[in-house]
Parts: C-alpha cells; sequence; structure tokens
C-alpha cells in the first residue's frame, strides 16, 4: 500500500513520517537546514514479513505545489495531517483537492500538535476538518513531540495495509518516472509508483517520449531487492540504454513495448472544481498534471453542434481535447490535474477518455456519442454503449490499446449483433444491423450505375467506394467487396466490379465503331497500326477510339503492347508460337532472324519483344532474347 502526506507547510507532515518509519525524508541539506520540505521524500515500513508500507511525503509550501502534485500519482491512501493549533488552512484545502482529483478516495485524518491546545480547541478542529472528508474517515490526534498517538496511528496503518487488495497487474507495464539518477556501481536508476502490468528483471523496456530501449537489470520494489516490480508499487529499476539520467525528465514514462505510443492530443471530460477562481474559455492555455510530468497543453472544448459553449464555468463539467506542447504517454482511465497558465490555483482535472485524440470531426455527434461510451464502466459495457449509434465504427485494435489491455484478452468478444471485420491494420466492430445497411448501399450504387452506363461491363472499385461510402466508412469497403464477392452478388472481371446479374449492353454506335477499327486492324495486319494512325483511318476521337480498345482489351480481343499500339490478342498468339518454333533447337533468338520470319517493320518488332520481355515469356540478353516459359502463350493469350 502506498500512502502519500498531505497538508499544510509546517503541520508536522515530514516528523510523522520520521517517527512512524524512522526515516528522514527531508534529504536535501537546504530542507534540513531550513525545516522546510522542498522535493518529495519516500519511507518504507514493514509492520510485518507480508505487508509493506511505502510513504510518500509531500511539501506542504504553496511554491512547491507542482512538487507535491507529481508525487501523489498512484496513492492508495491519502493521510492528511492538520496542526491543531492552526486549523485546516490553504494548502490543507489545496492539497485535498488534488488527491481527490487525481482519484485518491480513501483517507486518513491526523491531528497533529495535540500537545499545544486544550480538549474545546481539539474537538473544534476536528469538526472543521472532518467535514472536507469522505464521511466515516478514522481520526487519529497524535503528537511528534510526545509520541503521543503515534502507536495507535501504526496500528490502523497495519490494519488498513494487510486489508488493502493488491492492485491488479493487468495490462502492459507503465511506470511515471518521477526520479532519475546515478549509482556509484550499479549506473541509472529511474524510480516511480507502477501504473499498470509488472515488470522483470532482464525485460526490454521503452523510455517514452524518447523511443530509447533500456533493458532491465535490477528491481527494487518497495525498498526491497525483487525479481518484479508490479502495479501500485513504488519500485527503482535499475536499467541500462543509451540516455544519460540529465535528458530523462520528472514525468517520462517506461512502458512495455507493446504499450501504446506517445501522444500530443487526447479527448476527455475535464471538471472544474466548484471554487475555481475563474471559467477556462475555449482554446485556453493551462498546466497540465498527469502522471508525474507537468506540461503545458492547450484546452478545446468540444461540443454538440446544436448547444455551442465557449467557455466552461466553475463546478461544470464538459468533454475537451487537450493539444501537448511535447509528446506524453497516457492511457484510457489516467486522472490529470489542471492548474491555470500562471500556476497560481488549481482549477479542476479529469479522466482520459481516448488517448489518441481525433485532429478533424473532433466535435461530430458520432464523436461526442464515442466520447460518452468510453465513460461507461468496463470495456465491454463501453463497447456495448457505442455501437447503440448506429454511425460508430469502432477500431478495435487501437481500442484496446487505449485501454491499454492484452488482444489476448478479447473483450467484448461475445457481445450479440456485432459485426467484426478483419483489415490490413488490425479490426474494425460495428452493429450488424450497418454492416448489413453498408453492403445494401454498395449493391445499390452499383445497380444504379449499370442504369445509367448499360454499354459499361463494371466500375472501378475506388470510383464505387467514393461514390457509395462516406470518406469515414471507406475502410470497410474492401471487406464488404469480400463479403460480396463470396456470395455471389458482386463479380470482378479484369479489375472491374459489376453486380453478378449484369451483362453489359454495347451501343449501336459502339458495334459499328469497332467493326471499323477491327477492319483497320485487319488491313494492317502484321505491321500493327499505332493509335494516331487507327484514329485517322477510322475518324474517331481519341476519348471514343479509347473507350472501345479498353473495353476490347478487357474482353480479351485486344492487347496493350505500350500506350501507343493495341494488338489483336490472336497475332500476338501467333507471333509467340514463332518465337516457340524459332527456339526449339536453341537457347536464344535474334531480332532479325525474328522480323523475318514475322514479316513486319523492325519497330513494330521491337515493341512486341519488349512486351514479350514484360510479361515474363522472353529476356533480353545483349541483342539476343532467351526465351523463358514455353507454356506462356497457351495460358496468357486466350479469347
Amino acid at each position: 500500500m502506498i500512502i502519500a502526506t498531505a497538508g499544510h507547510v509546517d503541520h508536522g507532515k515530514t516528523s510523522l513520517v520520521r517517527n512512524l518509519t524512522g526515516v528522514e525524508t527531508d534529504r536535501l541539506e537546504e530542507e534540513q537546514r531550513r525545516g522546510l520540505s522542498i522535493n518529495v521524500g519516500y519511507a518504507y515500513w514493514r509492520p510485518d514479513s507480508e505487508t509493506t508500507v511505502g510513504f510518500i511525503d509531500v511539501p506542504g509550501h504553496r511554491r512547491f505545489i507542482n512538487n507535491m502534485i507529481s508525487g501523489i500519482s498512484g496513492v492508495d491512501l491519502g493521510m492528511l495531517v492538520v496542526a491543531a493549533d492552526d486549523g485546516p488552512m490553504p494548502q490543507t484545502r489545496e492539497h485535498l483537492q488534488a488527491m481527490n482529483l487525481l482519484g485518491v478516495e480513501n483517507y486518513l485524518l491526523v491531528i497533529s500538535k495535540c500537545d499545544r491546545v486544550d480538549e474545546q480547541r481539539l474537538a473544534q478542529v476536528c469538526r472543521e476538518t472532518v467535514t472536507l472528508l469522505p464521511e466515516g474517515t478514522p481520526i487519529h490526534k497524535i503528537s511528534n513531540t510526545t509520541g503521543a498517538g503515534i502507536d495507535e496511528l501504526r496500528t490502523e496503518i497495519k490494519r488498513q495495509a494487510q486489508q488493502w487488495t493488491a492492485r491488479t497487474t493487468n495490462g502492459h507495464f507503465r511506470m511515471s518516472v518521477d526520479r532519475a539518477f546515478h549509482l556509484q556501481g550499479r549506473g541509472l536508476i529511474l524510480t516511480g509508483t507502477i501504473a499498470s502490468g509488472s515488470v522483470a528483471t532482464g525485460e526490454t523496456l521503452l523510455l517514452q517520449p524518447h523511443g530509447k530501449i533500456l533493458r532491465v537489470r535490477s528491481i527494487h520494489a518497495q525498498d526491497a531487492p525483487a525479481s518484479i516490480g508490479k502495479a501500485g508499487e513504488r519500485c527503482a529499476l535499475n536499467v541500462s540504454g543509451d540516455i544519460h539520467k540529465d535528458n530523462i525528465e520528472r514525468g517520462d514514462w517506461v512502458a512495455g513495448k507493446n504499450c501504446i505510443d506517445t501522444t500530443c492530443r487526447f479527448d476527455t471530460r475535464i471538471g472544474l472544481l466548484p471554487d475555481a477562481a475563474f471559467p477556462l474559455k475555449h482554446l485556453s492555455e493551462v498546466k497540465l498534471h498527469i502522471g508525474a510530468k507537468r506540461i503545458k497543453a492547450r484546452l478545446m472544448l468540444l461540443h454538440d453542434e446544436d448547444s455551442p459553449t465557449s467557455r466552461i464555468h466553475s463546478g461544470e463539467t464538459a468533454f475537451a481535447q487537450f493539444v501537448t506542447d511535447r509528446p506524453i504517454l497516457c492511457c484510457h482511465g489516467d486522472r490529470f490535474l489542471l492548474r491555470d497558465y500562471g500556476e497560481t490555483a488549481t482549477l479542476g482535472g479529469g479522466v482520459v477518455l481516448d488517448p489518441q485524440g481525433l485532429k478533424s470531426r473532433r466535435s461530430s455527434a458520432t464523436r461526442l456519442s464515442f466520447l460518452a461510451a468510453m465513460e461507461e464502466d468496463g470495456i465491454e459495457n463501453a463497447i456495448r454503449a457505442a455501437l447503440e449509434d448506429r454511425f460508430c465504427t469502432l477500431d478495435y485494435s487501437a481500442l484496446l490499446k487505449s485501454w491499454n489491455l492484452d488482444p489476448g484478452d478479447r473483450p467484448g468478444g461475445n457481445l450479440p449483433g456485432t459485426a467484426r471485420i478483419k483489415i490490413p491494420e488490425g479490426e474494425l466492430w460495428l452493429a450488424q444491423s450497418r454492416w448489413s445497411d453498408l453492403k445494401r448501399r454498395i449493391l445499390k450504387t452499383l445497380a444504379k450505375y449499370h442504369h445509367s452506363n448499360t454499354d459499361e461491363p463494371g466500375i472501378e472499385p475506388n470510383r464505387l467506394a467514393r461514390a457509395a461510402l462516406s470518406a469515414v466508412d471507406q475502410r470497410l469497403f474492401q471487406p464488404a467487396i469480400a463479403e460480396l464477392t463470396n456470395s455471389g452478388d458482386v463479380l470482378v472481371t479484369n479489375g472491374l466490379l459489376s453486380a453478378s446479374e449484369f451483362k453489359a449492353r454495347p451501343s449501336g454506335q459502339e458495334d459499328s465503331d469497332w467493326l471499323s477499327i477491327s477492319a483497320c486492324l485487319q488491313k494492317y495486319g502484321r505491321q500493327i497500326p499505332n493509335l494516331a494512325q487507327l484514329e485517322q483511318e477510322c475518324g474517331l476521337s481519341k476519348p471514343a477510339l479509347q473507350r472501345i480498345l479498353s473495353r476490347a482489351q478487357r474482353d480479351r480481343r485486344l492487347i496493350r503492347i505500350n500506350p501507343k499500339r493495341y494488338a489483336e490478342t490472336s497475332l500476338l498468339y501467333e507471333f509467340a508460337q514463332t518465337a516457340l518454333a524459332l527456339t526449339r533447337d536453341k537457347s536464344t533468338l535474334t531480332v532479325a532472324e525474328f522480323r523475318d520470319h514475322c514479316g513486319c517493320g523492325r519497330n513494330v518488332l521491337i515493341e512486341v519483344l519488349e512486351y514479350f520481355d514484360s510479361i515474363g515469356l522472353t529476356r533480353r540478353v545483349g541483342n539476343a532474347r532467351v526465351l523463358l516459359d514455353r507454356g506462356l502463350p497457351d495460358k496468357h493469350f486466350t479469347v
């Protein structure tokens, strides 16, 4: 169990930790000289062989509130210390606000300096303070000077620690670094409270946002050597890697290799404190505390188009997106605290809903519905709620990463009425009714195209995708076509898509034009005219000629030798048979002998041979060709 102190400066937090553990957490010379905690201190106490309690002692002076906030991430129990002579003070309330915003739910109330006041004053301070804490919070009255009440407090802490349920170690390992230093003879040490997962000696981790690979050489968990560090434990990792301690900032993360990547944009619901000093406007600059990191960020309020809002007031909540000035690492459910840009006041906080916020369409109705679903308790409930929106498509792989879950867990795998669509990047989930609707929309668009283009054999896939589906849904097009093809509703012919029952009917004019082109090709014979000659001979425009040639190519009546010349398939088959005959007793074929046997000009012959090279029938070696595949002509030149 991890306990953090909270309270106003000079109310005895550090002395209390020293009396409980025997450890002096003020380790800086300046702290000891001034009797004032500046940085976060750490101490451990083992009430028995099975139980370890870690104490995080935070500074109480308001000048060091940022240090205080950085130290309370991942705390299990808050120990609020209030001096009996002073009573609750400004930092008492500010520390409590910070703990509440960062998810601390369990507290102990310690009234210190009881030897300095009478019973009436002691009772008054207890009454004033207890109203700040959850109902039923245990109260302990102590004196750090006389030792009164210390043993009773130890007993209470031991009782709670023995009953404390350890955090689950599910998910990828993550730890926000609160200290980085070199230890003589050991090397680089990184410390923090493990947020999720576990880590073992010898494992490889990533230091984010640097992207540096680190190897874990040894582990201290809860101030004792260990082979494994687990979620909820204070941990010191002795690591090796290509980075110096001076390049590591407080709040950097060490994470498992399969953990989510860093982000500069995440979506959340924020709430301002009831007594927030001022409202926050859209695009306000703020200071964000998340993990042990303090970072600049810009607030973007997300709202429905029908109910626009330009600011959020005290006591209100709103969906928002934060854009940070540097990459951070966060997952769904991570809590954060919000202070004004000048760091004069704590304003509020919230919880991460989607660590990979959208840059566009971030306030669309579907997006806001998705964020509302992400507030549900548990990922299965979140998936179910999200798919109730008929326009929602869940990127399942990305969702698992954002919730820091292992893909092998397959949460939501048994939810009824869900279509699970495989794509190269992972898996998309959507309501089965919507999946069926998408396929119907494709078939309807295809039928409409055939109705308007009776002479066309089909439509290009990209064109159909743009016509049938929105930009957001187009990543579902290929899987939909695959299912429609397997079911026989759609045919794929020469790269074009058509409805299975559709048969193209060329117009009478196209039939007539094709007869002219065919006659011209027969007239030229083995000399094979180019496109300019066909245009002139047949009196056709370039677009009309190209349209008819493309149709003939799809029907395998013609083959495109190159952009300027088409030949009848049967003629190219004859040329290929000539090449086979000339190489029956030898391995190579020269241009001259091929020309003599084919009876056509050199330019045409060279283009034919280059086409044979392109399909793998021949390969050029110097001025000759080597035949590669004698069986290819019968397979390739089929009408």
